[in-house]
């Protein structure tokens, strides 16, 4: 069968496409784990059943970026990237709206995409999917973290030698020649390296952090000190900010966008906190923060009371501005915007911890970086109103670690030596802290680490 294979360009990347068929229907094949549309259609099975999808279809089918003809990635990809690409692929192809056959962990990109892209989605067929990608007591039949860490570890040994043939295919597992295709379709679909960048497991995981049922609601007031976020009415959202207390931080933020309006916030703080405390690879934390930043700006504009969209704003701002550095930044612009999203948070609520110790960290990390004439004649940073900030915030909210872990940090860009003793007490007053959720843990430990 003849392959039409073209690229659309998505996020800088290019995405290859393949079309097949001149059916009145678009059908696009939403790729799982790795693949690559010329390998694939060397299975005479799969390009058979693709033939007989012509019949009443025009069969659109895609290389993930970091997989088959696409261009490679540095890291992780979001749900919102991976839709992206989708929307790239369905303008390059002409496709006004399509139905989306969506394949293993292409399923739940898709069922995103056709609830946020209703008006271009003409149905949705998910096959061998699912809703997890690790086990909870509510979801029991999905891999235990430890069989996710023991896979990625199996990735680097047998990768390309037709691993896992008797899981995805048992009925042919002996087959020899169909074993020889699929080693050499996992070797050209995806290196070992693509085919581990997914998302890093929260190291943590304790049954403390759960919170279920009402027990997220009684908690709610003092894990929410700090942002001063509402309760929300929506169960779904609720069940996003329960996977972002025990840091199932993926999930949290699939089910906080699928839920929408208060599930966004969740949403957001989940891949701001996973990007700056779990995630190790430099490229994929500016891919996260970029992503925040994208998200909170919108929410911002449709929800413009709404403190946190604009704290979280900030909040990734701020860490994105750290890894390409401050001056490059601030250079760029980053440092106005970041102001001006604080200063709308604490217009909202006055008492926004968060955003107290944030807007501390601005003040501190310019005055740091550029000096103090720069520093307050181009952006109105003021070592006394940064100190005010901090101290502020560990007035709001006296139990949080992060609140002691920043203060500390600013105080000694801001005073230098003459802070350090203090910088070290509350270093270990962070340290000795109980954590009450993941993101505390990240912050108790970063402050375990400061104090030794």
């Amino acid at each position: 069968m003849e392959l039409e294979i073209a690229y659309a360009k998505s996020r800088g990347l290019n995405v290859a496409y393949s079309l097949a068929g001149d059916g009145p229907l678009d059908l696009v094949l939403v790729p799982g784990f790795v693949s690559h549309l010329e390998a694939g259609f060397e299975l005479p099975a799969l390009e058979r059943a693709v033939r007989r999808l012509t019949r009443f279809a025009r069969v659109i089918s895609f290389d993930k970026p970091g997989t088959g003809l696409s261009d490679p990635i540095d890291g992780p990809q979001t749900l919102e990237h991976r839709m992206e690409d989708l929307t790239a692929v369905l303008d390059g192809a002409g496709a006004e709206r399509a139905a989306l056959f969506g394949i293993s962990e292409g399923a739940p990109m898709s069922a995103l995409f056709a609830a946020t892209h209703a008006d271009r989605t003409e149905a949705l067929i998910m096959y061998g999917s699912y809703a997890r990608g690790s086990a909870t007591d509510d979801y029991p039949w999905a891999p235990e973290w430890d069989q996710v860490e023991a896979a990625a570890q199996m990735i680097d040994a047998e990768w390309g030698k037709g691993l896992w043939l008797d899981v995805y295919a048992p009925s042919v597992a002996a087959d020899p020649e169909f074993a020889r295709w699929w080693a050499h379709y996992q070797r050209v679909a995806a290196s070992p390296a693509m085919a581990k960048a997914k998302w890093i497991a929260f190291p943590h995981p304790s049954k403390a952090f759960e919170y279920r049922g009402e027990a997220l609601r009684k908690a709610w007031e003092k894990l929410h000190r700090g942002d001063r976020e509402p309760f929300p009415k929506d169960p779904k959202a609720q069940e996003a900010w329960r996977l972002f207390h025990q840091g199932e931080f993926e999930d949290a933020v699939a089910k906080g966008l699928a839920a929408g309006g208060a599930g966004i916030t969740a949403a957001n703080k989940a891949e701001a906190i996973y990007a700056n405390g779990v995630e190790t690879r430099d490229a994929a934390r500016v891919a996260h923060f970029e992503a925040v930043m994208k998200r909170a700006e919108a929410q911002a504009r449709a929800e413009p009371k709404c403190a946190n969209a604009h704290y979280l704003y900030a909040y990734a701002a701020g860490r994105y501005s750290q890894r390409i550095s401050v001056v490059k930044a601030l250079a760029e612009g980053y440092g106005g915007r970041i102001r001006r999203a604080l200063e709308a948070a604490l217009a909202l609520d006055a008492k926004h911890a968060d955003a107290h110790t944030a807007m501390g960290m601005f003040h501190a990390e310019i005055l740091d970086k550029v000096g103090a004439l720069v520093g307050g004649m181009t952006y109105g940073a003021k070592r006394d109103s940064g100190e005010d900030h901090l101290r502020k915030a560990m007035k709001l909210n006296p139990d949080s670690p992060i609140a002691c872990v920043e203060a500390a940090n600013g105080l000694a860009m801001l005073h230098g030596r003459k802070s350090l003793e203090e910088a070290r007490a509350l270093h270990s007053r962070a340290a000795a802290m109980k954590p009450r959720d993941a993101m505390e843990w990240i912050d108790v430990e970063a402050a375990k680490a400061k104090a030794r």
